[in-house]
């Protein structure tokens, strides 16, 4: 046919496979990953207090970066998450919550 393109679809539902609680302080600091070899995704809600983020591999400061609020959420690839470098913007330490899905 011309002008139609069919592609067969391959794709298949992710699934949870790893769940992670990270503090985020005056020191910035990034995902364990050893509980998530091989996932594709990784899902963020961040909570408690402000953070500023990286994903690019470069270190975030209190005026540098991403901003994550409480309740906001980032979903990231496999790439952003072993690059992923947070660190708070207030007293308050954050706190992410982290889903990694496969």
């Amino acid at each position: 046919m011309r002008g139609i393109l069919s592609v067969a679809s391959t794709a298949r539902p992710l699934t949870p496979a790893a769940y992670q609680e990270v503090s985020v302080g005056s020191v910035a600091v990034g995902l364990t990953l050893a509980s998530a070899q091989g996932c594709q995704l990784a899902v963020i809600r961040f909570e408690a207090g402000p953070v500023r983020y990286r994903v690019d591999g470069g270190v975030p400061s209190t005026t540098v970066g991403m901003v994550g609020n409480d309740t906001d959420e980032e979903v990231l690839s496999s790439l952003e998450a072993q690059n992923f470098q947070a660190i708070r913007t207030s007293v308050t330490n954050g706190t992410l919550h982290v889903t990694y899905l496969k």
